[in-house]
């Protein structure tokens, strides 16, 4: 029974631990013994339990809860105890307070009996989904949706029908759903969070805890120039609460105090190094390998800014990334560092160099340190390439695309290739990348150069047929030389053994058709009882029609091979409209033995009911 209870178990992170409600139990708790109303972690247990402060001389006290209270929260808690919904969706803008509501969710939930996992997608990792799949029942949280949604998908497909999902998101751009895609339908209706809902409440409980320093003057003030951002609402109160004042120079003083003091060291470059490295890339929700930021610091900074949980180590295949809490706080410190011209000395004068390096020293109207550091980045780890050019706004990537200098790395890019799910980075290499390659001779010489077997070693570890498509696809694209060598010399029954382990009606539609449109002779021998058990397994006739139309689409021949029997016996099973559906999907893709499966439909759905 115990082994079977460790097999069985789940290691995705309880609220509670996320919370730090013991803190003594994770380094990563350091400073959640003492409440504040500002963590860039996001709020702790302590911050929600509050503390008894004494009120006035006649001996009374009053308890400060540290976190103010949300509307969102109550309506979100009565949909999760009384109503059948068990996918629940909020929505904001960065610094709107999603991550806050959704742990005071997290909070309230646990205090009132039920078991909660929280999942920060930032962190998380494909491979984990087999975890959580174990957990039966329950309340999952998940947070950042946004930065992986293929992730979420995922998790939605494969929850129990006895967990109730809360999942916080931005809004979402450029993303191309697929057929069986759920996250853009739930989006419609999602709880939209906004910062001024709940920056005036903010201000009071500042105010409640520092004695009343604000005025009515001045907490106007505040809200008027920080009302839409919480991050920079938190700075502007403890700048205020440290100079008395609110002008842009004591708020940038407040930051430069802030981050000068994170750890004592008689090498303050090393320090402002880490920071200003990691909030440059960070602004842009992009985690860095950890030996590219030890280039401008130290380990022993490093360590200490994970300690202080000012700064988080995450492993992802091996290998260590570094990031700031958020992206909003990375954007306060990088104007900060922007503000003063000796402050990150040292960094900046490297960076400078870099940019002398990349021929960007003239750059106007484009942030030059953000081109040149990401130009370095992707020459230290071009594999990293596929992972975060999403998310770098398009004025860099036309600065990139007119580098010589990161032109010449763009080789090594393919033959680095990582896979990807975003849509964001296909529409780079669409309307960008590619272009710019077919128009650049030399460039397009080099990537012909490129052993084919280097593209055959990848298709064939890569099992998720979305992933294949896209390499092929861009392959074709960019005309590379020797596209049909890399496919013959794969195995005849490759692709028909990654389908039979694809469970995804998109993906398995996807590579047929870029198979066809590559004159792919292995589609025909792709032997149709594969496609036969697919149908089988699947109860969805959303997923069977999706496949039949691809088929018929590329003349699939062993379509009509097809056993009508199959069909039969979801017509029997299935309920009158999605049986009516399939016959009418087969009457479409003319199936040979539509007749057969017309007088099923009417015996089993017609006749049967009179």
């Amino acid at each position: 029974k115990e082994e079977l209870r460790i097999v069985s178990s789940s290691n995705i992170e309880k609220m509670e631990t996320a919370l730090c409600k013991d803190p003594e139990s994770s380094s990563v708790c350091s400073g959640a013994n003492e409440p504040e109303l500002f963590r860039p972690t996001g709020p702790m247990w302590i911050d929600f339990k509050g503390i008894t402060k004494r009120k006035d001389s006649e001996k009374k006290s009053e308890k400060i809860v540290y976190v103010v209270k949300r509307e969102e929260v109550d309506e979100i808690i009565d949909k999760v105890k009384n109503s059948n919904e068990d996918i629940i969706i909020i929505k904001g803008k960065p610094a709107s307070g999603k991550s806050v509501v959704l742990r005071s969710i997290g909070y309230r939930l646990i205090n009132d009996g039920f078991t909660v996992y929280y999942i920060q997608l930032k962190f998380f990792q494909s491979v984990e989904v087999l975890e959580f799949n174990k957990i039966r029942r329950g309340i999952v949280i998940v947070d950042d949706a946004h930065l992986n949604i293929e992730l979420t998908e995922k998790l939605i497909r494969n929850k129990s029908k006895e967990i109730k999902l809360i999942i916080g998101t931005r809004d979402i751009k450029n993303y191309k759903p697929d057929s069986e895609a759920h996250f853009p339908e739930l989006l419609k209706s999602a709880i939209t969070i906004q910062a001024v809902d709940a920056a005036k409440k903010i201000i009071d409980k500042f105010n409640e805890i520092h004695n009343n320093i604000l005025d009515k003057s001045v907490k106007n003030e505040i809200f008027k120039k920080s009302g839409n951002n919480l991050w920079i609402l938190a700075w502007r109160l403890k700048a205020y609460e440290e100079y008395r004042e609110l002008s842009t120079e004591k708020f940038k003083e407040t930051v430069k105090n802030y981050i000068s003091g994170l750890i004592k060291t008689n090498t303050i470059g090393e320090l402002t190094g880490a920071i200003f490295i990691l909030s440059i890339f960070y602004k842009y929700e992009i985690p860095l390998r950890k030996p590219f930021v030890k280039n401008f610091t130290s380990e022993y900074i490093i360590n200490g800014l994970i300690r202080k949980n000012e700064i988080v180590q995450t492993t992802l295949k091996g290998k260590d990334y570094l990031s700031l809490h958020h992206s909003e706080i990375a954007k306060v410190y990088f104007e900060t560092f922007k503000y003063f011209a000796d402050f990150g000395y040292f960094a900046k004068k490297e960076i400078k160099e870099l940019a002398e390096k990349y021929g960007l020293e003239s750059l106007q109207n484009v942030p030059k340190t953000d081109a040149s550091l990401i130009i370095n980045y992707t020459e230290t780890f071009p594999e990293e390439f596929n992972r975060f050019i999403g998310q770098v706004p398009d004025e860099i990537q036309d600065v990139l695309l007119q580098n010589k200098y990161f032109l010449n790395l763009v080789p090594e890019i393919f033959k680095s290739y990582q896979p990807f799910d975003d849509f964001n980075i296909l529409l780079f290499y669409t309307e960008r990348l590619i272009p710019s390659i077919l128009k650049n001779e030399s460039l397009k010489s080099k990537i012909d150069g490129i052993c084919e077997s280097i593209f055959e070693e990848k298709i064939c570890k890569l099992d998720n047929l979305w992933n294949i498509s896209h390499l092929l696809w861009i392959l074709k694209k960019t005309k590379y030389k020797y596209l049909q060598e890399v496919l013959k010399s794969l195995r005849n029954k490759i692709f028909e053994e990654k389908i039979e382990k694809c469970d995804c009606a998109y993906s398995i539609a996807y590579i047929l058709e870029v198979l066809e449109d590559l004159k792919h002779s292995k589609v025909g021998r792709i032997h149709y009882v594969t496609f036969e058990k697919k149908i089988k397994e699947w109860n969805s006739v959303e997923k069977i029609a999706y496949l039949l139309e691809t088929m018929f689409k590329i003349k699939y021949k062993g379509l009509q091979k097809i056993d009508y029997k199959i069909f039969e016996k979801k017509i029997k099973e299935w309920n009158s409209v999605g049986a009516k559906l399939l016959v009418i999907i087969l009457g479409e893709i003319k199936y040979k033995k539509i007749n057969m499966i017309k007088q099923s439909f009417l015996q089993h759905h017609i006749l049967h009911k009179r």
